[in-house]
Parts: structure tokens; C-alpha cells; sequence
């Protein structure tokens, strides 16, 4: 069954669960919604939010919110720097996995890292948050 379903951020999403939630269902694909009154609608398929094999579901964004023009914002050099070359860690750590907080001058928490992502993480902080004077002082 195709139905629209809530999302996280508070748009409107296509369902798919079932039989219907095969790979055929790509983005960019016209589909048919039903609501809850019966009504139908034709949609298009978006970005795919989740999927679950197990369960037969998929969860898409509208194709409105796809097709929507995105403003382009060039980061600044230090940011793309550390962009570009991405750890081989993938930067998602764990309490477990030997990764530990680095910190502002000030103790504040800034990143979780390991030796081979704690360069591209602490790229993106501007050199003064690390040494110096305590802010406000």
C-alpha cells in the first residue's frame, strides 16, 4: 500500500510497505497515494528516507522537496580542505573504540576523534579556540 506519512522534519512523505516497496520504486518515479478518505493522488518520489527489506517498507520524500532549488553556499577554505580529504575511520566513533574529546581552550567538547580523523574534524575550528588567553579575558 502507498499512503503519505509525517516526516522527521515535518514534511509530508510517501510510504511504501508491502509487496510495493521493491526496488522498483526509484526516485524521480509518479506513484499513486491513497489517503486515508479514500482519495487519490498522483505523486512523485523523492530522496529515499528509509527502507527496511525486512519489514517491505520504504519511506520517500516528496519530489516537491527534491525539485526545489538549493541555494549554493561555498564553505569557507578551511572547511573545504577538510571535505576533501575524509578520514578512513568515517569519523563516527563510540565511547569503546579508543576515540577521546578534543577540546576548546577553555575544556569545552568540540569533536570525538581518533589519530586518523583528528586533523580533518579540528580543521574546521579557527586556530585561536585552541590557544590563547580564556574567552572574556
Amino acid at each position: 500500500m502507498i499512503s503519505w506519512t509525517k516526516l522527521r522534519d515535518g514534511s509530508w512523505g510517501i510510504r511504501i510497505d508491502g509487496a510495493s516497496a521493491s526496488a522498483a520504486h526509484v526516485p524521480g518515479a509518479t506513484v499513486t497515494v491513497v489517503r486515508r478518505d479514500g482519495t487519490v493522488k498522483d505523486a512523485v518520489l523523492g530522496r529515499l528516507v528509509f527502507e527496511s527489506l525486512e519489514e517491505g517498507l520504504a519511506v520517500f520524500a516528496t519530489g516537491a522537496a527534491v525539485q526545489a532549488p538549493e541555494r549554493a553556499i561555498e564553505a569557507p577554505p578551511r572547511v573545504r580542505a577538510a571535505r576533501a580529504g575524509a578520514p578512513a575511520c568515517g569519523g563516527q566513533h563510540t565511547k569503546t573504540d579508543g576515540s577521546w574529546w578534543e577540546n576548546d581552550r577553555q575544556g569545552i567538547p568540540l569533536a570525538r576523534v581518533c589519530a586518523a580523523c583528528r586533523a580533518v574534524k579540528l580543521a574546521k575550528f579557527r586556530p585561536e579556540v585552541f590557544a590563547g588567553e580564556p574567552y572574556g579575558e
